[in-house]
């Protein structure tokens, strides 16, 4: 996992975020934006303000989006990106489509650089640190083809809870994970099975 995989900035102290951080993987947590609450589907990206904060918040600088950018190219790749991980996440083979989709954004990933010099020392660093729409998602398609050509994506797992459609990368020792947070899903299964136990008994 590399360093933008996660690094999470607190907005404020008093404001708990609409996004879940819970992947252990930038373009995991990408999926994520879309969720199940109440039963039914959440779209926390309603428009390019909403994916400026959450950019933000998921570590990555973006510049002023442009009038031609369109939260259409956001969520055309959010959603080949979930086929893909629910695919993986099956066993079931990749969708030819979804892989085209990415490949396409994976073009608008730069890698210049640009030599800084500090106390006469000399350093490399990315040239653009304030990323455009198509360098953000640039920057999200690479970080899913890293996941999707490693041995890591047999890490990727659905929440065991069926009514929720989070993905997250288990990254824990046992591989035993199950829930997308104990927090949620993880505490109302708890709170079920001691339902039940105490009915029986």
């Amino acid at each position: 996992m590399t360093n933008l995989s996660r690094i999470i900035i607190v907005v404020s102290m008093n404001l708990k975020s609409k996004y879940n951080f819970l992947g252990n993987n930038l373009a995991v947590d990408f999926t994520n934006t879309e969720h199940i609450a109440h039963g039914d589907v959440v779209e926390t990206l309603q428009n390019l303000n909403d994916f400026y904060q959450w950019t933000s918040e998921a570590g990555l600088e973006a510049e002023a989006f442009s009038k031609t950018d369109s939260i259409n190219e956001v969520i055309e790749l959010r959603t080949s990106l979930k086929e893909l991980f629910v695919s993986a996440a099956d066993d079931n083979s990749l969708p030819d489509k979804a892989l085209k989709t990415v490949n396409h954004y994976l073009l608008n990933r730069s890698e210049t650089q640009q030599i800084k010099k500090i106390d006469n020392k000399m350093f490399l660093e990315p040239k653009y640190k304030r990323l455009s729409l198509k360098r953000l998602l640039g920057v999200i398609a690479h970080e899913a083809a890293q996941l999707l050509v490693s041995p890591q994506l047999h890490q990727l797992k659905h929440c065991s809870n069926t009514k929720c459609i989070l993905l997250f990368l288990d990254t824990s020792k046992s591989k035993k994970r199950r829930w997308c947070s104990m927090d949620t899903c993880g505490n109302r299964a708890k709170a079920a099975s001691h339902y039940l136990n105490s009915k029986k008994s």
